[in-house]
């Protein structure tokens, strides 16, 4: 009987062959043994708006507290940047059924933040996401108009990256685009140290 064979795509880690164990893992519950949590959708949207429960500033104001609550004032870039890591140790490739079962469910990612979204499987693996005339660098998109820089795109205009969930947005997008172009600017420095070009790419990486 033939052996399964894993398909590349873009959720590979740097290096891994194409027929390898993936070297994530199932996704599992925290808590196997509790039930589903049922709630009505009315007390969920009630929790989520403006003066609710999760409006830190409103429910301080409320309890008398005078100054606001220290986690409204919080960045409101972190939930993206949550985003944008899970997107680098979670990827689920199982097949979409109506009730998957959750031992089946694979994780295609390795769990560490090693970037794969970014890198890829490498210049030799995924040769679209890098410089063809500097290869220790990555590809970024042009800057016209005075607009930010965007992520590098074919002719129509599916972004070039090793996740397509780092496209889903603008905020998710230009942080995808901050590190790309913080990994060019580290080649440079490290090209600018003296660091051997077959050395470069891995020791920006």
């Amino acid at each position: 009987m033939p052996t399964a064979t894993r398909i590349r795509d873009h959720c590979l880690a740097p290096g891994r062959a194409a027929d390898a164990p993936a070297a994530g893992g199932g996704y599992r519950r925290l808590f196997p043994e509790l039930g589903p949590l049922e709630c009505e959708d009315e007390a969920l949207h009630a929790l989520g708006r403006a003066g609710g429960a999760c409006d830190a500033a409103a429910a301080a104001v409320a309890v008398g507290a005078g100054a606001p609550d220290p986690d409204a004032e919080g960045a409101a870039g972190w939930p993206v940047f949550g985003q944008f890591v899970a997107h680098d140790i979670t990827a689920d490739r199982s097949p979409l059924t109506h009730h998957a079962e959750l031992a089946e469910i694979r994780n295609a990612r390795s769990p560490r933040a090693n970037l794969e979204p970014v890198y890829g499987d490498g210049p030799a693996g995924m040769p679209f996401l890098y410089d063809r005339d500097d290869p220790a660098k990555l590809l970024v998109g042009r800057n016209d108009a005075g607009r930010p820089a965007d992520l590098p795109r074919n002719p129509q205009g599916v972004a070039l990256v090793g996740d397509p969930r780092n496209d889903v947005h603008l905020l998710m997008s230009q942080l995808h685009v901050a590190m790309l172009r913080l990994h060019n600017a580290l080649v440079d420095r490290l090209r600018d140290e003296g660091v051997t070009e077959a050395e470069l790419f891995a020791e920006a990486r």
